[in-house]
Formats: C-alpha cells, sequence, structure tokens
C-alpha cells in the first residue's frame, strides 16, 4: 500500500469514481498493480451474473474484472485495490501490462506519458466490438473519443 499513498480515489467527469495522482508521474515509470482475486473463465461468468442482480451484495455492483489471458480473470470486485477505478479513455495516460514476477502474472499499469498532479490515471479497456444494441457509451470526452468502450 505503501507505494500507492499518491494515488486517491475522487469522483470522475468519466464514470462514477476515478483514481487520480498527487504527485507528478514520469513516462514510463510504474503507476499501480491490479490487484484481486484470480479466477478462472466459468467463476468470473457467474460472479458477473451474481454481481449485476445484486443477490449477495446489498445494491447491485459494477464488475471489476481484468483480463490476464484466455483462462484467467482477475477479480477486483470484493478483494481488490484502487486500480480498480482506473477509468476507461480514447486516448489515456497509462497501458497496462501483464508481466511475470517468480512465475505469476500481474498486471501493472505503466504511464505512456508525463502524467501531472491532479489528473486522472486511464487506460484504453479495449472491450471487444458489439452490436449497434449492446453498446456502452463512452464519456472520455478525449478529441479522439470513439463514443463507445465496445
Amino acid at each position: 500500500m505503501k507505494g500507492w499513498k499518491h494515488l486517491v480515489v475522487y469522483k470522475s467527469r468519466i464514470h462514477a469514481l476515478g483514481l487520480y495522482t498527487s504527485q507528478f508521474i514520469p513516462r514510463g515509470a510504474m503507476v499501480v498493480e491490479y490487484v484481486g482475486e484470480i479466477v478462472g473463465l466459468r467463476v468470473a461468468d457467474k460472479r458477473e451474473i451474481e454481481y449485476q442482480s445484486g443477490k449477495k451484495l446489498q445494491y447491485k455492483s459494477a464488475c471489476y474484472f481484468f483480463r490476464i489471458d484466455k483462462e484467467h480473470i482477475i477479480d477486483a470486485t470484493r478483494k481488490g485495490g484502487i486500480a480498480r477505478f482506473v477509468n476507461h479513455s480514447c486516448l489515456p495516460n497509462c497501458v497496462a501490462k501483464v508481466i511475470s514476477v517468480k512465475n505469476e502474472k500481474k498486471v501493472v499499469f505503466f504511464a505512456e506519458r508525463d502524467i501531472n498532479p491532479g489528473e486522472e490515471i486511464t487506460y484504453d479497456y479495449h472491450f471487444n466490438h458489439e452490436e449497434e444494441g449492446k453498446k456502452i457509451p463512452c464519456f472520455c470526452n478525449s478529441r479522439n473519443c470513439r463514443r463507445y468502450l465496445n
């Protein structure tokens, strides 16, 4: 936790809550690790339905999932860190990379450019393209906004 002291969760103009930095972050620097419970695809599919129904939670919840590879997902919904609040942008300031540390896969956000204090941390979710009826609107308002996340 000590390494992320300069990161704060706050209201976002993009979506609900976002992650912000209180310090300058130079291009190429590690920003934050996406942590949570590593689960298989079947478990993730079941949890997504459960979270969206609100059955086991007090209210309906967003799914904070990050795909590591073809078979594994990091579920940060209940047991996750602050990186789950990194919002999508079509012109992001970070890139997410899967790295291996002692044969364990980790997802880490790295700064694609210098990030100034007070700036929201963002990355491109790279969702698959969907049919028109299943489109998720994008609210990043960047100059090259694609209007949809998928």
